[in-house]
């Protein structure tokens, strides 16, 4: 008796009809177990973690705040497994991968390391890659050494739109990307690929990120041209430099707090900004402040 299902020809609506719950089944636990997701807290971006294949997969999250959302450059160390598959061996790994998120499946910078190996080749460190790009796969652009100690840094040139991605450690590589200027809000590590191969080295570890921040601008300095009283009317001339830095004047009548933004309109003569301000408080303080 033939009890193969869906499989014999002019009958295909048969296979379909007996797998279909099954297929739907698959595809819901595919896609609810898709990775084991860790945030890890600021206190410890300097400790190395080590991640093993898995499955799901393991991803660790590194969350910017601040202005680290859009920094001048992040760094991290990444040291991939030492798995380097021989002959009969699985060869079609990936160690894992970096990248800077924007917290809606888009990245701004990708740095990816796999191996390319055919199940029945020798090893050759020859068919691992380093592969670096903007939102996704990227290109090929050097290999690794399994199991060495690499630095993956992104620089960000804000005004050029552009992100230099520098792989350096055994072997090196770089490569620059275009940048989508998005702010980013996290560096991700992608953990080993489970490969189900049973090997017990298929474990890479990430961690030493550090985020370098722009400084900000310093305001320039207030300076009071004059006073007058009339009436019982204070009125206060203050002027600063237009060094080209963005600056809000406030006023308060305590140091201690509760500045509020001066409307006044103010004048542009050349190199200096000036503004004539009247008050009838017996003590006000006025301040700029960078926004």
């Amino acid at each position: 008796m033939n009890n193969t299902h869906g499989l014999q020809s002019g009958n295909p609506s048969h296979f379909f009809s007996d797998v279909s719950g099954i297929c739907i089944i698959l595809i819901l636990i595919i896609g609810f177990a898709a990775s084991a997701q860790t945030t890890i807290p600021l206190e410890q971006w300097g400790v190395m973690q080590a991640v093993a294949d898995a499955s799901p997969q393991t991803i660790l999250y590194y969350p910017f705040s601040g202005s680290a959302t859009k920094p001048l450059s992040v760094t991290c160390q990444f040291q991939p497994s030492s798995y380097s598959p021989g002959s009969y061996q699985a060869g079609y790994v990936a160690p894992g991968w970096v990248s800077l998120d924007m917290g809606d499946g888009h990245t701004d910078g990708t740095a990816i390391l796999e191996i390319d190996k055919p199940y029945y080749n020798d090893w050759s460190q020859a068919y691992t890659e380093v592969l670096l790009g903007n939102d996704g796969r990227g290109i090929n652009l050097g290999t690794y050494a399994p199991g060495g100690l690499y630095i993956v840094k992104f620089t960000f040139n804000r005004m050029a739109s552009t992100i230099q991605i520098d792989v350096t450690g055994p072997t090196s590589c770089s490569r620059t990307v275009s940048s989508n200027g998005r702010d980013i809000v996290r560096l991700t590590f992608h953990g080993p690929q489970y490969c189900g191969c049973g090997m017990d080295n298929l474990v890479s570890s990430v961690g030493n990120v550090s985020v370098q921040v722009p400084t900000p601008p310093v305001p320039p300095a207030l300076v009071l041209g004059g006073m007058q009283t009339v009436n019982g009317t204070n009125i206060a001339a203050l002027t600063w430099t237009n060094n080209g830095v963005a600056c809000v004047l406030e006023s308060s009548a305590a140091l201690s707090g509760g500045w509020s933004t001066v409307s006044t309109p103010f004048v542009t003569n050349g190199n200096w900004v000036s503004m004539q301000l009247t008050n009838t408080s017996s003590v006000q303080f006025f301040r700029l402040r960078s926004p």
